[in-house]
């Protein structure tokens, strides 16, 4: 009885510590693993599958990387596109990378929208993620509790019952970050024309590895290929507020 005592003490020290490494912003450090899939058969016999799986690494500083390998296929076709991608944002230096390896080629920009840097997604005292929902939509209502990979979260749920129905899955311990999110839209026929579904399989709290936000040395430098279009929507934005 004593050993199981002492053990249980050592994992609540264990696990203390780990929620000891936070952000500037109060976000608990930590690496989120996810996988996706989306079927959409928006008109016969186009059936489209798209499916990826990607870590997302939170760390001490502020800085953030998330690795993503994406596939695209067609029904009776095989994968016809796939890719390796880092992004990542780095608080010392203040700057946006993008890595793509299939290519190796890597890509340096300033911080151009808004989560870009890091930002808090609820706010203070968000117990239910009642602020953080409303970066997805101010029409959803509360469902429920439930665990996804050990967290616990609040679900959060819209629809017509009928021809569209979506889910968020909220970790109000985690910022209310998503950790996982279904969403299926119907024809008149009521036939699924869309189907998605992402949801975290791992979530660890804590300093994450160093090896999330390596930098290949040996890449080629290019420019980002987003950068413009990202600059064009700010732009268009400040525009349409003025």
């Amino acid at each position: 009885m004593r050993l199981l005592i002492l053990l249980g003490s050592a994992i609540l020290a264990l696990h203390g510590a780990e929620n000891d490494c936070h952000t500037p912003l109060d976000i608990p450090c930590s690496t989120i693993q996810y996988e996706m899939s989306q079927w959409e058969a928006l008109s016969l016999p186009r059936i489209s599958h798209y499916s990826s799986a990607w870590t997302v690494a939170v760390r001490s500083d502020g800085s953030w990387a998330s690795t993503a390998e994406m596939a695209t296929a067609s029904l009776f076709r095989i994968v016809r596109e796939q890719t390796l991608v880092t992004g990542m944002y780095l608080a010392p230096t203040d700057e946006v990378l993008r890595i793509d390896h299939r290519h190796r080629t890597i890509s340096h920009r300033p911080p151009i929208i808004w989560h870009d840097r890091p930002h808090r997604r609820a706010k203070d005292g968000d117990a239910i993620c009642a602020t953080g929902i409303l970066h997805a939509g101010t029409d959803f209502h509360l469902t429920g509790d439930a665990m996804v990979a050990g967290m616990p979260v609040k679900k959060w749920e819209r629809g017509d019952g009928i021809f569209w129905h979506e889910e968020y899955d909220l970790a109000p311990g985690l910022d209310c970050t998503v950790l996982r999110h279904a969403d299926v839209r119907r024809n008149w026929l009521l036939l699924p024309t869309v189907i998605t579904r992402m949801e975290a399989t791992s979530v660890g709290l804590g300093a994450p590895k160093s090896k999330l936000f390596t930098i290949p040395a040996d890449y080629q430098e290019v420019k980002d290929p987003r950068e413009d279009s990202l600059r064009a929507f700010v732009a268009r934005n400040h525009r349409s507020r003025q």
